[in-house]
Formats: C-alpha cells, structure tokens, sequence
C-alpha cells in the first residue's frame, strides 16, 4: 500500500511516529528502513517530538551494593543524555533506543600528560547542526592548578575530538560538568583568588557556536563572600542561581533563588525567592512552576512558594544524586550508537512495562568497573501532573528485573524485542 503514497506522503506520516513504532516500522520494507535510518528523516522526527514534547528527566544514582561507583551526569539534550565517568570516559546515551556511544579517547590523558582534572559541558549547536561536548583540563600544579586551561570540543557528526585555539580565562571552575546552557552557550560558577582569604566569584560562559568564552558577574552580595557554595541551572530559558547558606557536607540553612532576567546585564540580577526549610540540594524547577529539591534524608520533594507545601515524591536516592533535565524520545545514535556500554557497563536496561503503567518512562543503565557496581535510575516526569496526582511506582520491582539488550539491535531482533517488553 506504500507503494501507492507518494514519497513525502509517507516521509510526514512516519515522522509523526513515536520511536517505538518507528523502531518496528523499519522491518516493513527496505525502502521504509533506509527512509527511517537516513540523517534527515531522523532531523525531521526530532523537530517533531521537539514541538510536542512535555516530559522532564530525573536521574538519581542507586547502588546495588555497599561500594562506590561515581558516573555523572553532564547534561541531556534532544534525547541523548552525556555521561561522564571518573576515568576519562565518556558516553552519549540514547535510552529511547537503547544505544551508546563511547567517546574516542581525548587527546589529553592521565598517561600522557600526568595528573588534572576536567570540566564539561554539552548541548547541541543549532548553527552547526550538530552535538558538541566541550573538555577544560586543568592540570595539577602544587596544591592548585596550572591556569588557563586547555579546551577540546567533539563533534558527533564527526567523531573526533579537536583543540580550541581560544584561550580560556584564568579562574578556577566549581563545577565539574555545565547544567546551564542559554543563550548557545555552556555555563560554571568559577572563582578568582584576589588573596589567599578573598575570591571574586563569577560565571564563566562557552558558547558552543562561536568557542568564546565570557564572563558575568554575579550579585555583589554573592560574588563577594569568602567561601560560595552555589549552582546554576536555567529557569525558563534564564540562568538561575542557587545560593546555599551551608557548609559542605551539610544541608542548608537557607537557600537563595538568583535569576538574570537579562541575560549578561549584571543590573538584571533578581532574588526570585529564598527557600528557608532544610535541604540538601536544589534540584531545579519543572515546565509546570513546581520547584523540586532534594531534602535532608534524600527524598524528591517538591515545594510549592505561594503555600509554603512540600509534597515528598515517593523517589528516594543518594544524596547529591538528583539531576533535572529536558527529555524526548529521538531517534539520533540510530545509526552511529552501535555500542552498548560494554566496557564500563555488563548490560543497559530499559524498563518499560510498569513506568507505562504510570504515565511514566525509566531506564537504567548497570555499570561495572575497578571493582566497583553501580546503578543509574532515572524517570520522566509529564509536565501535566500535579503534585498531588504524580504515581509512584514500584522502582524496586523495576529494577530487579532488567532487560538484556545485545550489543546491537538487527532487523531480525527489534520486533521480538518489542514484542518481549509487552509480554514482561
């Protein structure tokens, strides 16, 4: 019958598709298969799911046994979720259709260049049409690091990884990994030390199109204070600020809500709210308004501003281990995404039956690594639910009975798959 559907008839159908279906679709015929695999088709699908999305991602790390395994999130973007490992590695995660990717090695290495430490960001460019996961190394020197730093940017669409000829400001960055990207450009709290007692804090901005870098200022009551203990994140399309009133280790007494309603004008800088109940972690705000936070014992709550209401969430994880991000279903690693993590991880999990079940999506990845085991959980929200009509389902029972995926998924094997996730 599609015979007899003329070609941009059935390229506008199918690109309305969840990926799901698409998934299957490709065994119908040849011609659909390649239509489904080709960069433009699947450019196409992502723009639609774009204008239509409402789902939210939270990742929260769980461990399946007493040792310690540290994989961070970097950041996620139209449907792929950067992932950053201790030792150098790292991952661009499609959980929709179950494929990784492992980034080729950087050019700076522990075995080459000796000790340092690395900051990322990642978000994709609109101008290049393309991912792009940017690496500051900052290499040790005495007790502090040798400044500026060092900066090479990947490109998906390339696959390699090249050096910035720009010169990167000398401060110091807080944050490993960037979770505010506005304006095309990756955003750290860094510092300047004026003394050994005073530093000027300040954001340092990357923009992913141009490879500048930026400064901009902060608050003069938070910029100014010997010791800052802060995050930025973005709050409808603006940087915010989170200021904590704490000590490492130690949740906060109070915490400030900073916002820049214009962006790079210092003057713009506005203290949306102060958060006076105990926290752990700010862990950002959702489409809808709602503020989500991690508490004192590690629970998701959300906090509402104008009734003072906190609702626990029913999510429990380590603390520190929360992160919000943006999440669609794409198809992008379709074609490039043919490793499965095998290296670091034993098998990635897609547990799809009971989060369906509750309006809900979750995967998990399992990884394996210098003797240690670890889980990454994470779930994605719809925007239309309310706090008090939010499901919990049974993470437990999620977890323990994962799926294998095979190191890659051939036409032979995606309908019996599919067919697999219903029947569990």
């Amino acid at each position: 019958m599609s015979d007899n559907l003329p070609q941009e008839v059935v390229f506008d159908i199918l690109a309305r598709l969840p990926v799901k279906s698409l998934l299957q679709m490709r065994c119908v015929c040849k011609s659909w298969n390649s239509l489904i695999n080709s960069p433009n088709f699947i450019t196409s699908h992502t723009n639609q799911t774009l204008a239509n999305n409402n789902n939210e991602l939270v990742l929260l790390r769980h461990h399946t046994d007493g040792k310690e395994y540290y994989l961070r999130v970097v950041g996620s973007c139209d449907g792929l979720v950067c992932l950053s490992s201790h030792d150098q590695t790292t991952i661009l995660w499609n959980p929709s259709i179950k494929r990784c990717l492992n980034l080729p090695t950087p050019r700076i290495t522990y075995k080459s260049h000796g000790s340092y430490t690395f900051i990322l960001g990642f978000e994709f460019d609109p101008l290049t049409n393309d991912f792009k996961v940017v690496r500051l190394v900052y290499f040790h020197k005495n007790f502090g690091y040798r400044l500026p730093a060092e900066v090479d940017v990947y490109m998906l669409s390339i696959g390699t990884w090249r050096t910035v000829n720009t010169i990167a400001p000398s401060y110091n960055l807080m944050e490993c990994v960037s979770h505010a990207f506005v304006n095309r450009a990756c955003h750290w709290i860094g510092f300047e030390a004026m003394t050994k007692e005073i530093r000027r804090y300040l954001i340092l901005s990357f923009n992913i199109s141009t490879e500048v870098f930026c400064e901009i200022k902060l608050p003069d009551c938070v910029a100014n204070v010997f010791r800052l203990i802060a995050s930025v994140v973005v709050y409808e399309e603006s940087i915010c600020l989170f200021h904590y009133d704490r000590d490492w280790g130690y949740p906060s007494k109070n915490c400030d809500i900073w916002v820049m309603k214009e962006y790079g004008v210092v003057e713009s800088w506005t203290k949306l709210f102060t958060i006076d109940f105990g926290i752990s972690k700010a862990v950002g705000f959702r489409k809808n308004g709602e503020f989500l936070a991690e508490d004192r014992e590690g629970k998701l709550v959300t906090y509402d501003f104008k009734t003072g209401q906190i609702v626990y969430l029913g999510i429990h994880g380590l603390k520190q281990s929360f992160h919000l991000e943006n999440y669609m279903e794409s198809l992008v690693l379709l074609i490039e995404g043919n490793e499965v993590l095998e290296e670091k991880a034993k098998s990635c999990n897609a547990l799809d039956k009971g989060i369906e079940e509750t309006s809900e999506l979750g995967s998990s990845i399992n990884q394996q690594g210098s003797g240690s085991r670890g889980r990454f959980f994470c779930c994605a929200m719809p925007s239309s639910l309310t706090k008090t009509g939010l499901p919990r389902p049974s993470y437990r029972n999620l977890i323990d009975r994962p799926l294998q995926l095979e190191r890659s998924l051939s036409q032979s094997t995606m309908l019996e798959e599919a067919e697999n996730n219903r029947k569990l």
